[in-house]
C-alpha cells in the first residue's frame, strides 16, 4: 500500500525537473500518493478517556478529518462486550483497507491480535492510561493530534510478539508486575487519577513484599535455572525512557528482562532508576536479545499470572515466546518535525 504523506515535497522536484522522465515518474507517484484509502473505526467507549467524551460528536470529528485528507472513515462506536465482535468483523471485511480502534492498551492488544490473524492493517488511537504501543508507533497521545497525524499517516510494517498462541505488542511479565496489577486491581477506581493513585499504593505493597519464584529459561538452546524476582518479555528492545516501552516497533527482537530477589534496599533503588529511566546502570536488572526464548516453571502457585499488554492471564507452566518482524501492518503517523 502506497504512503498517504503530503505531496509538497514531490510537487518542489517535479516543478525544477526538466526531464519529462522524471515529470511522468513524479506524476504516478502522486498519484499513488493521493489513493483513498476506506478505513473502518471500532471505537470503545468504555476504554479509558472515551468513557468521558461525547463520542458520536468525536466519531464524526474524526470522520471529518479524515474526509480532509481524501479517505472515507466508518465510525462505529460500541461497548466493552462487544468489541471483540466487532473487531473481527471489521478485520474480516474485504471492504476496507484499514482497521482503526480506539481505546486503551486492552482494546490494542486484543485489536493487534485480530489484525495480524486476518491480515488487516491497523491503527491506533490512544485513550488509555499507558498507552504504551501508541508511543511506541509515535503516535500522539492527545487524541486530536492523534486523529491529525494517522489522518496524514502511512502504513508499514511492524513487529509483533507471541507466547503460545497468544499475542503481545507491549510485554509479558512475571512476578513482581503480576503482583502489582493484582493488587492494583482489588483497589477500585473510576478515573485515570485513581488508577495513578490505586498504582502508586499497589507499588509500595509489591515492594514490601515481592515475589520470588524458580523458572528455567531456555535462550540459544541453552537453558539455565535460576530464581527470580521478575522477569519480563517484551516486543523490541525498551528505550530508556522512565516508562518500559520499545525504541522502535520493527527492530526484530525480543528483550529479555530479568531480576534476582533483591532486599528491600536494592529493590527500592531499582524502582527509582526505573521511574527516572537510569535502570540501564543497574547492575540487578539484566537485558538479553533474541528472537525467541522459553520459560519452564516448575512450580506454579495458586493464582499465578502472567500480564500480557497490561492484563492479568493465568500462567501456564511452560511458555515459548517468538518475534514476528513485520507481520503486523500498522498505520504510522505523520507527525512534524519538531
Amino acid at each position: 500500500m502506497g504512503s498517504i504523506l503530503a505531496g509538497d515535497f514531490a510537487f518542489a522536484i517535479l516543478h525544477l525537473s526538466k526531464s519529462s522522465a522524471v515529470r511522468l515518474c513524479m506524476r504516478n507517484a502522486l498519484r499513488d500518493r493521493r489513493t483513498r484509502l476506506k478505513v473502518i473505526a471500532i471505537l470503545n467507549r468504555d476504554g479509558g478517556t472515551f468513557r468521558t467524551l461525547d463520542m458520536p460528536a468525536f466519531a464524526e470529528a474524526t470522520r471529518e478529518v479524515f474526509a480532509r485528507a481524501g479517505h472515507d472513515l466508518d465510525a462505529r462506536i460500541v461497548s466493552g462486550p462487544e468489541l471483540i465482535g466487532a473487531l473481527d468483523e471489521a478485520s474480516s471485511a474485504s471492504g476496507h483497507d484499514v482497521m482503526l480502534a480506539g481505546g486503551g492498551d486492552g482494546t490494542v492488544s486484543a485489536a493487534a491480535a485480530i489484525a495480524f490473524r486476518n491480515g488487516k492493517p491497523l491503527g491506533i488511537l490512544p485513550a488509555g492510561t499507558m498507552n504504551m504501543f501508541a508511543r511506541v508507533l509515535k503516535i500522539p497521545l492527545e487524541l486530536n493530534d492523534a486523529v491529525a497525524a494517522l489522518a496524514q499517516g502511512h502504513v508499514g510494517p511492524a513487529d509483533i510478539g507471541t507466547v503460545d498462541d497468544r499475542t503481545f505488542v507491549h510485554q509479558v511479565s512475571v512476578g513482581l508486575h503480576p503482583r502489582f496489577v493484582r493488587v492494583r486491581n482489588e483497589r477500585p477506581f473510576q478515573s485515570k487519577f485513581g488508577k495513578i493513585r490505586a498504582s502508586v499504593g499497589a507499588l509500595f505493597h509489591a515492594i514490601a513484599d515481592p515475589p520470588r519464584f524458580p523458572v528455567r529459561i531456555t535462550l540459544d538452546g541453552e537453558t539455565t535455572q535460576m530464581n527470580l524476582l521478575s522477569v519480563s518479555i517484551s516486543n523490541n528492545r525498551y528505550g530508556d525512557s522512565p516508562l518500559p516501552f520499545a525504541e522502535r516497533a520493527d527492530g526484530g527482537v525480543l528483550g529479555v528482562y530479568t531480576t534476582r530477589p533483591l532486599r528491600p534496599g536494592p529493590l527500592i533503588r531499582l524502582t527509582a532508576d526505573m521511574l527516572f529511566g537510569t535502570w540501564r546502570s543497574n547492575r540487578d536488572l539484566e537485558e538479553t536479545l533474541t528472537d525467541r526464548v522459553a520459560l519452564e516453571f516448575p512450580t506454579l502457585p495458586e493464582r499465578a499470572n502472567f500480564v500480557i499488554d497490561g492484563e492479568l492471564v493465568p500462567m501456564s507452566p511452560r511458555a515459548e515466546f517468538r518475534i514476528h518482524p513485520g507481520a503486523l501492518q500498522v498505520l504510522y503517523p505523520n507527525v512534524p518535525a519538531a
